[in-house]
């Protein structure tokens, strides 16, 4: 049975029976809450596809709002009626992968009982605090555990299977009309999340969590003494930032310890009455695309591998390809600096990306990008691409070992479909600088 906990005070009853024991506290005053509750002529030359509207790729175009169901579990170590709703949260997390529904579920360990007798290793202040704000949401004067919450909007004990079943249910029923997409890579033990939302309003939050896939723990006092507790997506850290801006980069760091490969990075959009809108992405390193679980038009490419052959050249140290990838966020700082390192650390296999890049920018922008090239070619065709590519493809091609993934990157914001083309590059029989759009999304002209 659940376990109540209410504070400040500390006059605690005991009820004890054959079940479960429980202790009353009241509510006080909720600080630092978490919850408050980011036409091209075809010659020789092959085109993905051919029309004549021309845009740049937009995260308009790319943020399809989709019902989803976001999960979050408050457990604790400490309490005996906790196991059972983690091994429910297991359930719902392996039944959301097998079935491929837009499910995404978070345990988040509270330490309110670590007095007990037993220091829950994964416990922190801030989500027993973040508890403590939907608590104050939901106008209850306790908390307790395990305590399950399904899209900022319902809660009910966490061990109760049937209760989940149709909370989940009735959540992947329920139209959105926000969207929030995330992409995470680690370097040097920091894991940095690019976010994207679309949908939100002044108020809204954009949270983003650092999740362990697994835990495992023999648990040597307190209530489940001689117990060994298993718990998947353990929130491990989780950052706050405002909505408004509409993107933006938060940064994670890896417990001490603990590869990447053992995490991935979960992002919700959260109004003050309700979570809105989530996306998970796995963690990928310099040289790979992250991967993303939103199967609703934000989902990643999952194998782009440059050949081993250009894998080994990484030695280089070219800038890489998601240096180039981020001149295309629209962040002004973040577009100056891939400049300044392509000119410090020229490569002819820089060309191929930079003008795709002057292509899908601004003319201040595009303008800065032209003038690096021509400096670095001794070229002078201004802004006519198709002089450019001309003079491009007549150069041999040793492609920089991201560019695949680039293209992948580039032409998913067009649409997500058009990531799949650029999966196995290694056997790929023309050029990829040849591959231009054409000015429409797949299957975007009529037969």
């Amino acid at each position: 049975m659940a376990r109540f906990f209410q504070s400040p005070t500390v006059l605690v009853f005991g009820v004890l029976s054959t079940v479960a024991m429980f202790a009353f506290v009241f509510v006080g005053p909720v600080a630092n809450s978490a919850t408050n509750p980011s036409s091209y002529p075809v010659t020789q030359q092959q085109s993905l596809m051919m029309g004549s509207k021309t845009a740049a790729p937009t995260s308009e175009d790319e943020l399809q709002p989709e019902p989803f169901a976001l999960i979050e579990l408050f457990t604790s170590e400490g309490c005996s009626s906790c196991p059972s709703a983690d091994k429910n949260l297991e359930r719902i997390t392996a039944d959301a992968k097998s079935s491929g529904k837009n499910v995404y579920t978070l345990s988040y360990h509270v330490d309110y009982w670590n007095y007990i007798g037993w220091k829950d290793p994964y416990s922190t202040k801030q989500f027993s605090d973040r508890q403590r704000g939907y608590a104050k949401q939901f106008k209850s004067s306790r908390i307790y555990t395990p305590q399950m919450v399904v899209n900022g909007q319902v809660e009910f004990v966490g061990s109760k299977q049937k209760v989940s079943n149709q909370a989940v249910n009735l959540a992947l029923q329920t139209k959105t009309n926000s969207a929030i997409s995330i992409k995470a890579v680690v370097r040097e033990g920091v894991v940095r999340a690019h976010w994207e939302a679309r949908g939100s309003g002044n108020r809204d939050r954009v949270q983003v969590a650092l999740v362990q896939n697994f835990g495992e723990q023999k648990v040597n006092r307190g209530e489940n003494a001689r117990r060994k507790l298993t718990h998947v997506n353990i929130v491990r850290q989780l950052e706050t930032v405002a909505a408004g801006a509409g993107k933006g980069e938060v940064e994670l760091d890896l417990p001490n310890g603990l590869a990447a490969d053992k995490f991935h990075v979960v992002a919700f959009l959260q109004s003050p009455t309700a979570v809105i809108a989530a996306d998970k992405s796995e963690i990928a390193t310099n040289l790979a695309t992250p991967t993303s679980d939103h199967r609703n038009g934000m989902t990643s490419v999952t194998a782009l591998k440059p050949p081993m052959a250009a894998m080994q050249e990484v030695k280089r140290q070219l800038v890489s390809e998601r240096q180039f990838i981020a001149m295309l966020s629209g962040d002004q700082s973040r577009f100056e600096s891939g400049l300044e390192e392509s000119r410090k650390s020229w490569d002819a296999s820089y060309v191929p990306m930079l003008l795709e890049i002057a292509r899908f920018t601004p003319r201040r922008e595009r303008s800065k990008v032209m003038s690096l090239i021509e400096s670095k070619t001794g070229q002078q065709f201004g802004i006519d691409f198709d002089k450019w590519l001309q003079w491009n493809w007549k150069q041999s091609f040793e492609p920089h070992p991201g560019y695949g993934n680039f293209k992948a990157a580039l032409y998913r914001r067009i649409d997500p479909r058009f990531a799949e083309y650029f999966v196995d590059t290694e056997s790929a029989t023309i050029r990829l600088d040849e591959i231009r759009w054409g000015g429409v999304r797949r299957d975007g002209i009529p037969p």
